[in-house]
């Protein structure tokens, strides 16, 4: 076996006689690098379900951000991403991209008042067969609120 040195083609021989060592010794005795599979089994996908949009955002165990998807991104302009057809699309495309990351437990946080959007969401997911380890809801809820102004009298 001959190695490409400059333009100078050397043998093996040459080498080992060179550096005083043999090659195929200190090849064996190098400790290979073990390749970590980063491989997510498990992640949090957060549901943002707002009046004219819908936010989709997945992240790992220790909540950074994988990837996000919006209705906007899925090629919907203005009022039509406010549709149930826009929410079945844009689940379809997440559940394209959590197939291709490998993702199979999901950790389920929904935000959002829309009730349809949401069982839509849910049964695209629950359709494409992914686990739920936890559902979530996390919208916001008002409780007492800041002081009313006074009533004008006339």
């Amino acid at each position: 076996m001959t190695l490409l040195k400059g333009m100078v083609l050397i043998k093996k021989k040459q080498i080992s006689q060179f550096f005083n060592l043999s090659i195929n010794s200190y090849y064996s005795t190098r400790k290979k690098k073990k390749i970590k599979n980063n491989v997510k089994s498990i992640g949090k996908l957060y549901i943002n379900i707002k009046p004219n949009n819908i936010f989709f955002t997945l992240t790992d165990k220790k909540n950074k951000v994988l990837f996000s998807i919006s209705t906007g991104l899925a090629g919907f302009k203005k009022a039509r991403r406010s549709s149930l057809y826009a929410v079945e699309i844009t689940t379809e495309f997440l559940i394209k991209k959590l197939k291709y990351n490998n993702l199979n437990k999901i950790y389920l946080y929904i935000k959002g008042v829309n009730r349809k959007k949401r069982k839509t969401c849910i049964k695209l997911l629950k359709r494409a067969k992914f686990i739920f380890v936890k559902i979530k809801d996390i919208t916001p809820i008002a409780h007492g609120s800041c002081r009313q102004k006074k009533l004008r009298r006339l």
